[in-house]
């Protein structure tokens, strides 16, 4: 009898490990101060973009006349290459 109960548990445990996988879960998105989520998209830095979603990064901001994927900066240290800079908190071109 215990022996079932054991075997019973081991397999419903079974079942449950696959439901925590985080590799599915979407990215946080940098662009949204709501903590809302960001399912990332295949755009580069400086890329155009449409959406949050377009960018790998999660955030595409407006530069002048266009809209490009960026990363959020504090700094200038934090923004890499082809990024020229950090202001009003996003890498600039």
């Amino acid at each position: 009898m215990a022996s079932r109960i054991a075997l019973s548990l081991l397999l419903f445990a079974a079942a449950l490990l696959p439901a925590c996988d985080d590799k599915s879960k979407p990215k946080p998105d940098a662009g949204m101060g709501d903590g809302g989520m960001c399912v990332a998209g295949t755009a580069g830095p400086l890329e155009m973009c449409t959406t949050n979603e377009s960018c790998m990064s999660c955030l595409c901001q407006s530069f002048g006349h266009s809209k490009l994927c960026t990363k959020a900066c504090t700094v200038a240290a934090d923004c890499p290459t082809p990024f020229s800079g950090c202001a009003n908190g996003f890498c600039q071109r």
